[in-house]
């Protein structure tokens, strides 16, 4: 095999994997665009619950909120929901733009670059969701704040359940 037939065929390599590893991050976040950590499934369904209107009843439901809780937890939760759009909708947009650099043949430092940057923003969406769970629990009786923090961990491992 001549030196730039092997030249041309790791080209070729690399601009699949990248194109692949691209096409898999887009779908898994800009089209599906799931939660950071999961909420249980629920009762109603064998697939998992993906709104926070859903991990919100579940929390009334299984943790027994009282009406003060809610009202105390409330600006914390709101808070959090304009942090996750936020976020969501930087995700689309970087997945899009990773997506059109692919498409574009970009270099791969570029590719890297605008990998880095998708990466960085999902990273930041887990953090923003595990710290959100982290100040809810601390505005939560001792009993609640564990069923919480057992049910944070079930869902990291994927073993929650309703």
């Amino acid at each position: 095999m001549t030196r730039s037939l092997q030249g041309a065929l790791w080209v070729a390599g690399t601009v699949f994997v990248a194109a692949a590893s691209a096409y898999v991050t887009v779908k898994l976040t800009a089209a599906a665009n799931p939660p950071a950590i999961l909420p249980p499934p629920s009762p109603e369904s064998s697939r998992p619950v993906d709104s926070e209107e859903s991990l919100h009843a579940w929390m009334h439901q299984n943790l027994e909120i009282s009406a003060e809780e809610h009202d105390l937890l409330l600006p914390y939760e709101q808070a959090f929901e304009r942090d996750r759009l936020r976020l969501r909708a930087e995700i689309r947009q970087a997945g899009q733009q990773l997506a059109a650099s692919i498409r574009a043949n970009a270099d791969q430092k570029t590719l890297d670059e605008e990998l880095n940057r998708l990466n960085g923003l999902n990273a930041e969406l887990r953090k923003a969701t595990l710290d959100h769970f982290l100040v809810m629990k601390e505005h939560l009786n001792p009993v609640q704040a564990e069923k919480l923090l057992q049910w944070t961990h079930d869902s990291i491992v994927g073993t929650a359940s309703p």
